[in-house]
């Protein structure tokens, strides 16, 4: 939650969402079962395993971890952005271009 609201109260107008936002109660059912489960697992990485599965080529996740601390989240292409903020996104395709 912290992320969110680093990156909202800087960016309101970001033409963007967010799945975790002010209050977890807020996210549909299922997401907050997923985020109950990962407070349950102490923020295990695998325990993000369902939110990747439902990530489209725009969703991006947002991890803290530190810089040496790439994320271990098979599927996911990762990017250290800064302020021990790492974001992953699904792959890109491979260009069409030869």
């Amino acid at each position: 939650m912290s992320t969110f609201y680093h990156t909202f109260f800087k960016n309101p107008n970001g033409d963007w969402r967010y799945i975790l936002g002010f209050e977890p109660t807020f996210m549909p059912a299922e997401d907050l079962k997923i985020y109950r489960n990962i407070q349950w697992n102490y923020g295990e990485t695998k325990a993000y395993l369902p939110w990747v599965k439902k990530m489209r080529p725009e969703d991006r996740l947002a991890l803290l971890k530190g810089p040496s601390n790439k994320p271990d989240l098979k599927g996911l292409e990762w990017h250290y952005a800064a302020g021990g903020i790492w974001l992953g996104r699904l792959p890109r395709p491979p260009s069409a271009t030869p």
